[in-house]
This record gives C-alpha cells, sequence and structure tokens, in this order.
C-alpha cells in the first residue's frame, strides 16, 4: 500500500474542521507545552532530517532535550503506514518524558486509524480528553494491570473529587499494587491492617461515601490488588512528618515496582501517581502532566542545595492546588533587586528573614505569599522580603497578558521568577523575553 496524504483521504474535512485545532490544544494544556502539527510529514520533516519512510513502525523522534516530534500514524491492518500526522512538542526538558511520550504515540496512532477507518466522523471527541484518557490507562496499566480496571478507577475517583459528606467535600486515597503482603516491611514506612470485610470495585458504580470517608488520602489509605479487592487499610508511620514535601504527597518511600497511588486531595483535583515521580492529575476539569524529578532539576540548578528546593517545591505546589495567586522571585542578584521593584514596597514583618525550610513558619509564609505583589527569597532561602510591587515603567508588555505574567516576566532578569495563578497553572521565567516554562 502506497504512502497517502493526509489531506486526501476521504473525511479529512471532518478532521480539520473539528479535529486538529482540539488535538492541538488538548496536547497543549495537558503537557504545558508548545505544539506545531505537520499535516504533511513526509515533505515537512525532512527539514528535521526525518524520512518517515525509513521505519514505518517509528513514531517518536526526539530532535533535542527540548523539541521532540510526535507522529500519529494510519496503519493498515497489515501494518503498512497508510498516512500520518507530525505533532512537535516544545518544552524545556520536554525528551526526559519520553517513556510517557511513546505511549501518546501509541494512543494517537490507534485513534487516527480507528477514525480513519471511520471517516474521521468522530475525531472532534476523540482527539480531545478521550485520547488523554486513552493515554493515562495505558501508561499506568504498563505494570500488568487490566486497562480496563484502570479506566474504571479512574472513574470512581472522578466521582469521588465531586462527593460530598455531610455536606463537605473531602479527601480520600487508594495504593494499586501487586505486591500488598509488602507493605508490613520497615522498608515501606507503614504498616497495613487487614480489612474485617474486603469488599470489590470491580464492579461498583454507585460511591460509598460513608466508606471512602474513613481514609484521608494524607496518612491513611486503602489497598487493593489488580483484581480490584480492597483488602487493606495502610497507615503511615511517623517517619513521614520528616519526609520533605513530595516524597510525602507521591508516598516515594512506600510506593515501590509498579505501585500506583489514587487520591483525591479537595473538590478540584485528583491525582495518580507512580513510583517514577509523575502525577497525572485532573484538575479545573483538565488533565495535566507533571514530572517531579525534572521539576527539581530546574530548580536545583539555581540553589544547588536540594533541602531548599524542596522546600521551595512545597509551597509552590500548595499554592498551584489551593488555587492561591502569588509570584515569587529567585533574584541571582540580591542587591540589585531595587532596580525592578519599587524600593517602598520590600515590605518586611520582623526584622529576621524566614528560612523557608522553618516548618514553624509554614503557614506565616503562605499568608505571605498569598499577598498582593512579588515575594522575594535569595539563594539561601531565606524569604528577604513580601508584597514587593514591580515598577510598571520598567516592563514591556506584549499580547495579551495580564499584569501578574508581565511582571514576572521581567523580574526574570535578574534570576528565576514564578507565577502561580488561581487555576493552577504554574509559569517559571528564567531568561527574560523567552517563553515561560509551564510546570
Amino acid at each position: 500500500m502506497n504512502y497517502t496524504l493526509i489531506k486526501t483521504i476521504n473525511g479529512y474535512n471532518y478532521l480539520d474542521q473539528f479535529g486538529l485545532a482540539i488535538l492541538q490544544s488538548t496536547i497543549a494544556n495537558f503537557l504545558s507545552c508548545e505544539v506545531k502539527i505537520f499535516t504533511n510529514p513526509l515533505s515537512e520533516l525532512q527539514d528535521y532530517d526525518i524520512n518517515i519512510l525509513d521505519n514505518e513502525n517509528r513514531g517518536f523522534y526526539p530532535l533535542d532535550d527540548d523539541n521532540i516530534i510526535v507522529l500519529g500514524r494510519i496503519m493498515s491492518d497489515d501494518k503498512k503506514l497508510i498516512s500520518s500526522l507530525g505533532i512537535k512538542l516544545s518544552k524545556k526538558g520536554i525528551r526526559y518524558s519520553g517513556k510517557f511520550l511513546t505511549i501518546l504515540e501509541g494512543a494517537l496512532t490507534y485513534t487516527l486509524t480507528q477514525e480513519y477507518k471511520n471517516n474521521f466522523k468522530n475525531c472532534k471527541y476523540s482527539l480531545g480528553d478521550e485520547l488523554i484518557l486513552h493515554t493515562v490507562c495505558n501508561y499506568v496499566s504498563r505494570g500488568g494491570y487490566d486497562n480496563r480496571h484502570i479506566r474504571h478507577l479512574i472513574s470512581i475517583f472522578q466521582k469521588l473529587r465531586t462527593t460530598s459528606f455531610e455536606g463537605s467535600f473531602f479527601s480520600t486515597g487508594l495504593i494499586l499494587t501487586k505486591s500488598h503482603f509488602a507493605y508490613n516491611k520497615n522498608d515501606r514506612l507503614g504498616t497495613s491492617f487487614n480489612l474485617r470485610r474486603p469488599f470489590s470495585l470491580a464492579n461498583q458504580c454507585q460511591i460509598e461515601r460513608r466508606i471512602w470517608y474513613l481514609v484521608d488520602g494524607k496518612k491513611t489509605f486503602f489497598m487493593c490488588n489488580k483484581s480490584l479487592i480492597v483488602g487493606q487499610l495502610f497507615v503511615l508511620d511517623k517517619e513521614y512528618q520528616n519526609a520533605n514535601y513530595i516524597d510525602s504527597h507521591t508516598l516515594a518511600k512506600s510506593l515501590k515496582g509498579v505501585d500506583l497511588l489514587f487520591k483525591v486531595e479537595n473538590e478540584k483535583t485528583f491525582s495518580i501517581i507512580n513510583t517514577s515521580n509523575i502525577e497525572i492529575s485532573y484538575m479545573e476539569n483538565q488533565w495535566k502532566f507533571r514530572d517531579y524529578t525534572y521539576i527539581r532539576k530546574l530548580f536545583l540548578a539555581h540553589f544547588n542545595n536540594i533541602d531548599i528546593v524542596e522546600s521551595l517545591l512545597f509551597f509552590v505546589i500548595h499554592c498551584s492546588k489551593n488555587s492561591i495567586s502569588s509570584i515569587i522571585w529567585l533574584p541571582d542578584n540580591i542587591d540589585q533587586i531595587g532596580e525592578l521593584i519599587k524600593k517602598q514596597t520590600m515590605n518586611r514583618f520582623i526584622k529576621t528573614p524566614i528560612s523557608i525550610m522553618d516548618k514553624s513558619f509554614t503557614n506565616h509564609i503562605i499568608r505571605y505569599l498569598s499577598s498582593d505583589g512579588a515575594t522575594i527569597i535569595d539563594k539561601n532561602g531565606l524569604l528577604q522580603y513580601f508584597g514587593c510591587i514591580i515598577d510598571l515603567n520598567k516592563i514591556e508588555v506584549k499580547g495579551i497578558k495580564g499584569t501578574g505574567e508581565s511582571a514576572a516576566g521581567a523580574l526574570s532578569s535578574n534570576g528565576i521568577s514564578l507565577k502561580i495563578s488561581q487555576d493552577g497553572t504554574i509559569k517559571l521565567f528564567n531568561e527574560k523575553k523567552k517563553q515561560p516554562i509551564l510546570i
């Protein structure tokens, strides 16, 4: 079978009119990256020295650390390449998410192949959230879990996200594991207790809110096996009180191998977390992908101190998950901050700078972060000033941007700045006039 330009395929008008824009925005929002689509990858990708016919079974092409090409292929029943779409994904460090992106490519290839058989009539739906859900299920089920069980668990937790108990929303959580017997070992930093009456989630459609309310998804979790039989309660040991925020959030010291954590934190967010420090969350009615290993690398380049990085990440993620709008500035040269902000707004509530690693000040620091203006933290992790107002005369605004984002962009001429929006979006600016990194 000869390769065919996708624009000449029956039904392409449906794909062009309803599918491509949705595909582009869906992937961009999910991965927080820039997306460019090539409808003639056989010709257009030659600019990147890629000949897609050299290997018809290949769909993933890394260009460099910050740019990759995903080839969404249309395959015949005998595995021959019929046509394709090229998608360029651009984001700092995106290559490090290669394992996930190969799963995305496989899901996209499957979807395009099925849509081709149906003249792309359902592409408006299949290339949006359904594609992400397909990808997520394939990714987290890699350890030998039934894809259908994973999808069923996601459905349950989407319902739990908006379930209340006696008028209030609540947090909850579950560990999916093939090694439940190992959770009484010391290296899991917790103890499992057998339930008096185990129960199955496999065919459960209704939410038993009184049961789910009994675990908080923070210190206590249900445990279920790959058949979705819930048979244990897992309780964290006190050692987790001394763990950093990310490890506590992801249960990094307890989950092993192909274990998965499903958790609801509030009525806005539920998350799926694996042992690779990957969190896939459903937040503000859209899917988000977050790689904590990569995020740590971004800040380690600035602080060169993992303890400061862990403390900063706690505050950044806390603001994101709790709809707290904030601007955080991490200057390279603290002596030059007066060049960008109004000196009379360099506020200190107490004379002594506060270390962001001092847990006794946690709630106090959160109040600073949620105040108007920028919070300034030096390279030693000391919160020096809060409520700082950027001199608007020194900000160059291009395009449609809010004042906060423009201000954060200007601050990046000296170090790193972060803009956290109420919708949970985190934008990191580390070079003036360049696009921010979405984390």
